[in-house]
């Protein structure tokens, strides 16, 4: 199965496109620093502050999203 690893994914951009890849068929993995009450439920979501950059890094490792 594909995926896709969106950055503020609870923001109003964020939230439409992890629905568009949904829709498509991906698994979609949402990072943001707050969960937000328009995430889908389908969204595997992961706190996360995109400037704390080990994080991030460990998180792409984990998702093998690269």
């Amino acid at each position: 199965m594909k995926k896709v690893l969106i950055f503020g994914v609870c923001g109003f951009v964020g939230s439409y496109l992890s629905r568009e890849f949904i829709e498509h068929g991906y698994t979609v993995i949402g990072t943001d620093k707050i969960k937000g009450s328009v995430l889908s439920s389908e969204v595997e979501f992961h706190e996360s502050d995109l400037l704390e950059t080990e994080a991030v890094e460990r998180l792409i490792d984990r998702k093998s999203v690269v």
